[in-house]
């Protein structure tokens, strides 16, 4: 229903943004970014794209550790045991490769991933694992990967410079709502970044413009048989951004008011962006 805010898997509940799939689905370049302001669609359209390549992935949510304000080696570690072992559970031959990967421990018919001192595995040799074991590709996804920035305990750039250099069956899809920071942590234009001068893959969502806003209303309101009509006083208050006009939808459905489901709509993104505004210590 493309009225429910949860984020989409499917294309049939999706509006819109098949070109920006078919773009990421290319993989035509070991890193691809997919940028856009929050409530764009990244995440949907990353979901989507997972679903329709269907290879193995690992899928990373750093919107988890925005409150925490870093992200420490062992919470990465952790996030990274976790998806293994959902994939072991898929795949149970890649068990006798992650055998193979020194600092790992064998718990029945799961891995435990050692993350502390020098005793500690190391991302790459978990990458290359991945991609000694893919018969086609593998997928690293992390959203909002801007919060690398606070990584602390490692530097994961010379990590992914080596996989963009050699490891061949995996390809990493970063999503970014803050554009300035994630180009900054990648720093591929400054001389010093271990990814200089390395080409990606730049997919960018915008906000839906006036037409294509009513397109999107007309056709949410269609699939739950109301009438309305008054698309122009909704993109006047709340712009193209496809998730406040979900949240609209979804509150005008409820409330059959239009101011009423305007008045929650704002209430609820101006929520949402203090939240966020919070984290960054604003």
């Amino acid at each position: 229903m493309i009225f429910d805010p949860v984020p989409k898997e499917s294309r049939k509940d999706f509006f819109d943004r098949e070109e920006e799939i078919e773009k990421i689905k290319s993989l035509s370049s070991p890193i691809t970014l997919v940028l856009g302001l929050r409530r764009t669609g990244k995440s949907s359209v990353i979901r989507i794209t997972l679903s329709e390549l269907n290879f193995p992935y690992i899928y990373i949510d750093l919107r988890k550790f925005e409150e925490k304000g870093y992200m420490s080696y062992k919470d990465l570690i952790l996030e990274l045991q976790s998806e293994i072992n959902r994939l072991i559970k898929r795949f149970p031959n890649m068990m006798d490769f992650i055998k193979r990967v020194e600092k790992v421990k064998i718990m029945g018919n799961e891995v435990k991933l050692k993350w502390g001192g020098e005793d500690r595995v190391s991302v790459s040799s978990l990458l290359e694992l991945l991609n000694d074991w893919a018969d086609d590709r593998v997928i690293l996804c992390i959203d909002e990967a801007q919060e690398l920035l606070n990584l602390r305990g490692a530097n994961l750039l010379p990590t992914f410079a080596y996989l963009f250099d050699n490891l061949r069956n995996i390809k990493i899809i970063l999503s970014g709502s803050k554009m300035g920071l994630l180009y900054r942590y990648l720093g591929k234009d400054d001389p010093k970044s271990p990814l200089y001068g390395r080409a990606m893959n730049e997919i960018e969502l915008h906000s839906f413009d006036r037409e294509k806003s009513k397109e999107f209303l007309k056709l949410g309101f269609n699939e739950i048989n109301i009438n309305f009509s008054e698309y122009d006083v909704v993109y006047e208050n709340l712009g193209g951004v496809p998730g406040w006009l979900t949240y609209f939808g979804y509150y005008y459905r409820e409330k059959r008011d239009l101011n009423r489901a305007l008045s929650e709509t704002i209430d609820t993104a101006i929520g949402l962006i203090r939240e966020e505004f919070n984290f960054l210590g604003g």
